[in-house]
């Protein structure tokens, strides 16, 4: 029995950091690693980009204001990262803004 668990543990262990790689952070998240994801996954990213911003800036945002703004806001970033698979997806956003 101790053995069992004994192995479990160590799996758990191992499995853990491939968990942490599915969750991308808005800070590193370049264009080609947000033009890859699935529209469900580019909307979460949108979020977390737009809370990350409000957060740098002092204007924190409500997770449904992120969201409402990360919509309006998809079209200039994928346009902005199609052709620039190394810029950072948060340039890409800001980028957007401006067109």
């Amino acid at each position: 029995m101790k053995r069992i668990l004994l192995a479990m543990s160590f799996a758990g262990a191992f499995a853990l950091p491939a968990f942490a790689q599915d969750a991308m952070s808005a800070d590193t998240m370049t264009c080609a690693d947000f033009m890859a994801m699935d529209e469900a996954g580019q909307m979460e990213a949108m979020t977390a980009m737009e809370m990350a911003a409000g957060e740098a800036s002092g204007t924190a945002m409500t997770e449904d204001e992120a969201m409402a703004a990360g919509e309006e806001m998809m079209p200039g970033t994928m346009t902005a990262c199609e052709g620039n698979p190394e810029m950072m997806a948060m340039e890409a956003m800001e980028s957007g803004m401006t067109e």
